[in-house]
């Protein structure tokens, strides 16, 4: 059952990907800083959600686990500078290259959780856990992921080379794209660690909606401060609710709610929730070609192809084995 709440927030990721990006305007100011906002504010409001849909919740629930473990602080902590950085390199790369590069962040969780495991003694877990075929497997995932990247790349280094002169976009692309995808870099490594530090707390509490209400009140308060500082860099409140806000409200919306049917597939397997979830890429680069009318090269079509099929390999086998 874990397999189809991963593949429900493959979508819901790819989706707010390509809205992020088509609210991550390089000509407007603090759109990043918009953006955030916007996914605390949703965030919030699904923990809300959960408190009126479990009687067993109360407001206070939050304060309870913080005041028990201050740790609880890292995951949204950590995963809030991932999404910055993830909208500033929004900003300077087309989707179809950040998304590949961010999706490398489930590789880098799927290490870290056999390393996390093996320190606090789970051998057990991934003894029952990891098999060779599906090692095989990620192994094989991992290599369509970073094949996406590079031939997306190359293909957007040639494009931007070919318009340098008469684009003023992919002047400001070309300059900084090696700092956008250092961003994007960065921000897979953040991720991962959020993710990890989510796979343990979900493996320690008996209840896991109360860590996912936790977290969407934590990402709450980081907005509404983050709010104020907006109100002071501008100058003047920031109208949420301008016509040109939609694809960020929309955004936000599909990130957040992505990111429950994480946590509940990650409460159902915790080893290879994030490994499988980074396919989401795929679903990212193909309607950024139909949204945000980005290019696709016939080699990058083959392991688009590649990846999805291993996505369904990986399914049978998990349920076969």
């Amino acid at each position: 059952m874990w397999i189809l709440y991963a593949v429900i927030s493959m979508m819901l990721y790819a989706l707010a990907e390509v809205l992020q990006k088509k609210g991550s305007d390089i000509n407007e100011e603090y759109s990043e800083l918009k953006l955030l906002v916007w996914f605390g504010i949703i965030s919030g409001f699904f923990s809300f959600a959960i408190l009126l849909l479990d009687l067993k919740e109360s407001p206070a629930t939050a304060l309870q686990i913080i005041a028990n473990n201050h740790a609880v602080l890292l995951s949204p902590a950590l995963y809030y500078l991932s999404l910055l950085l993830c909208f500033l390199a929004f900003k300077l790369v087309p989707v179809s290259i950040a998304s590949p590069i961010t999706c490398m962040e489930g590789i880098f969780s799927f290490i870290g959780i056999i390393i996390l495991y093996s320190a606090i003694g789970k051998d057990n877990v991934l003894a029952e856990s990891i098999t060779s075929l599906k090692v095989f497997i990620v192994v094989l995932l991992s290599v369509g992921i970073y094949a996406c990247t590079l031939i997306q790349s190359r293909k957007e280094d040639k494009s931007e080379n070919l318009k340098l002169a008469k684009e003023k976009f992919f002047i400001k692309s070309g300059r900084f794209a090696i700092i956008g995808v250092a961003m994007t870099l960065l921000s897979a490594m953040f991720d991962a660690g959020s993710s990890l530090t989510d796979l343990y707390f979900l493996g320690e509490m008996s209840d896991s909606y109360d860590y996912i209400y936790t977290h969407g009140m934590i990402v709450l308060v980081f907005s509404a401060v983050l709010y104020l500082i907006l109100w002071l860099l501008e100058r003047k409140p920031y109208n949420l609710f301008k016509k040109t806000e939609l694809p960020k409200i929309m955004g936000a919306g599909f990130d957040s709610l992505g990111m429950v049917f994480f946590m509940i597939a990650a409460a159902g397997n915790q080893i290879y929730t994030n490994v499988l979830i980074s396919g989401f890429c795929v679903f990212t680069v193909l309607l950024s070609r139909l949204i945000l009318k980005e290019t696709i090269e016939k080699h990058q079509a083959v392991w688009i192809g590649f990846t999805i099929t291993l996505i369904v390999v990986f399914t049978v086998v998990d349920e076969m084995f």
